[in-house]
This record gives structure tokens, sequence and C-alpha cells, in this order.
């Protein structure tokens, strides 16, 4: 195994969300029934914190699932009568693709080259319904600033917008208004054990997913967008048996955020982290950013660069100090590494990297 991990996800539990696990045993927590009293109290604790930390309008619906996945899905199932519009520029934003598709939707779309940032400026064809942004692409780094997804709200004001938020929701300061669904998974910035999955909607979203099922257009199913509003509604409950360890670690988890100062302190902490990143990087042999433009490259998360052998011993000499480097994904694998700067890693975990690596390539 490993002491210390940068991986971007499963990604490293933050201290404190370890006494939160065994609080949660002691107190039997986890032996409490899903449907009980004691559980819609922890899971209205983890609606109300979410909506201080990340300013939610009150009137928006806070839904729990099982991973961003399912969260994908359903914006595409709830709002898509016919055609979808995509930005993509890496794996995860291209998946949006491969899910409309699944659904039977037209997806069109304007893929940007792997390592660089979407004309955001081009027009969405007309047709398009909903248009999807992944706000930083976990297999490349890149990221979509606020200033972007504010921009394409003001230009479409009339479409439906989804943000995967992924790999960077909690860490930048956003305005939650400028999309109609937000959705992420909590094993990354939040520092959570995996298998939760987050779904911020508004009214509007609720109101176009009922619509659609009435017209016979798209099957509700048993977890559809109104079913799961409805639940929340009635008494902060979910359809299916929710995760209610993962429901009181982020209730715990996001009162800690907002006592810190919420997204402005983490928007901050996080950015200088990652200038510490880029110095370690910068000071190495042979390794680049793969986002070459630092100003579209997430603060979340960084993918470097370099030829194979490098990137092996990279690996290599991180497992022999029982660090666990994050791996290229798909395609990137052999030349790139990914270093993750969620809130659970701290200057001393980039320290102790520098040290080891600095080590490894004979540099003082």
């Amino acid at each position: 195994m490993f002491d210390l991990t940068f991986t971007p996800g499963p990604s490293k539990i933050c201290p404190e969300v370890k006494k939160d696990i065994t609080n949660a045993i002691d107190t039997k927590i986890l032996e409490i029934s899903h449907r009980s009293p004691e559980f819609c109290s922890i899971s209205q604790l983890a609606v109300e914190n979410l909506k201080t930390f990340l300013k939610i309008p009150r009137h928006w619906h806070v839904l729990f699932l099982g991973s961003a996945i399912e969260a994908m899905e359903l914006a595409i199932r709830s709002t898509v009568k016919e055609t979808s519009f995509h930005f993509t520029n890496g794996n995860f934003s291209e998946y949006f693709i491969k899910l409309a598709k699944d659904l039977h939707k037209k997806p069109l779309y304007q893929k940007a080259v792997w390592g660089t940032k979407n004309d955001y400026t081009e027009d969405v064809p007309n047709e398009a319904e909903l248009i999807t942004i992944t706000q930083c692409e976990s297999s490349t780094g890149c990221m979509v600033s606020p200033e972007d997804i504010k921009n394409i709200r003001k230009k479409y004001p009339e479409k439906f917008i989804a943000v995967d938020a992924t790999s960077i929701m909690g860490v930048i300061d956003i305005d939650i208004k400028q999309a109609d669904i937000w959705l992420w998974s909590v094993q990354k910035c939040f520092g959570l054990p995996a298998g939760l999955g987050i779904m911020v909607v508004n009214q509007k979203v609720w109101e176009k997913s009922r619509d659609l099922h009435q017209q016979g257009i798209n099957p509700i199913g048993a977890f559809g967008i109104e079913k799961n509003v409805n639940k929340m509604l009635k008494n902060y409950n979910t359809i299916a048996t929710p995760n209610v360890l993962n429901i009181y670690l982020l209730g715990q988890q996001t009162q800690r955020f907002i006592d810190k100062g919420g997204l402005p302190t983490m928007e901050k902490e996080t950015r200088i982290k990652i200038a510490k990143i880029y110095e370690l990087l910068d000071s190495l042999p042979n390794i680049t950013t793969f986002i070459k433009n630092r100003n579209d490259s997430s603060i979340s998360l960084v993918c470097a660069k370099s030829d194979e052998a490098t990137v092996a011993k990279i690996h290599q000499v991180c497992k022999e100090n029982n660090i666990h480097m994050g791996t290229g994904y798909g395609k990137l694998k052999p030349t790139t590494f990914r270093i993750c700067n969620f809130p659970a890693i701290t200057i001393e975990d980039i320290k102790l990297l520098s040290s080891v690596l600095k080590k490894a390539f004979h540099i003082k």
C-alpha cells in the first residue's frame, strides 16, 4: 500500500473525515434506518450546509445519487427531447456524447484537441436544447473558468446548461446561477470516500423533466429528476437506499469548509498549493505540463507529460517512497502523470513529493 496519494480519485481523505467515520460507527449512525427521522435530519444538514457553502439559492434542489455519471445521464434524460450540444476536450467531457447516443438523442459537439481549451465564443446550434460543459477535464487537467460559463449563460439564456464540476467543485468560487445543472462526486475536492454523487438543479429543470415525461418522450423510470426532487422536498429522503455514511460525512465536511471561510478561502488555499506544484514540475528535467497555457489549466489537478521512460521513473520513485502518483488517463497513460491538488493535499505533502522527486533527479 502507500502512505500518501496524489491520484485524482478516489483520492486522499481528509484527516478530520477519518474521525467522522469513527464517530459514525461509535454512535450507530450506520445502523439507523434510512427512512427514519434521524437520517432525514442528517440529510437535511448536508443539504443546508451545501447550500450555504456553495451559495445555492434556497429554491434550488440538491439530489443525492450514486455517481456523477448517473447525474450526467439524468441531465440529458431530463432536458433533451432531441438534440444536445457538448463542449469536449478530453475523455470525461466526451462521455456526455456517449450517453446522449445511448439515450437515442442527437448529440452535436465541438471537440477541442486534448490539451487545449474549447472556443466558447463559437455559436451553439439553434436546435440544441442542452449545453454541457466539463469545468475540469480530469483526463487532461483543462479548466473552464467561471467567466467562460458566465458568458455562455449570457449568450444562451433560454438553453439548459449542465456543468460537470467533478474534479473542481468546492475549490473555485462559482456563481451557481450561471447554469441550470451542476453535478459532481465527493471523492475529489470534498475529501470523502467514493460512492456519492451530487446533483444540483433549478426549478426549470424539474419542470422540463416533468413535461417530457408527460409528453411520452423520456421515460421517468424509478429515478427521474421529478421523483428525486419530490422525495427530497417531502422529508430530505432519497428514492433508493442512500449512502448514509457519505451523506453524514458531507454534512460534517461542509461545515468545516464554511467555518474556514467558504469558497473564497478554499480557492485561495488551492491556488497557493498549485503554484508550489508548478514550481516542482518546472524544476524537473524533461517534464512539462500537458496544458500549454496555464491560464487554461485546472487549479485542482495537473496533468504533466514527458517521455515514457521519465514517466515510468516518476512512478517507480514514488512507489519506492510509499507515494501513489496519479497515472495518465486512457491514451495519455504512457506519457503523462497526474497530480491532484484537492483540499486534503497539504503544503507538507507537496514538500514531501518535491523532496523525493528532486532527490531522484539529483536536483538541489
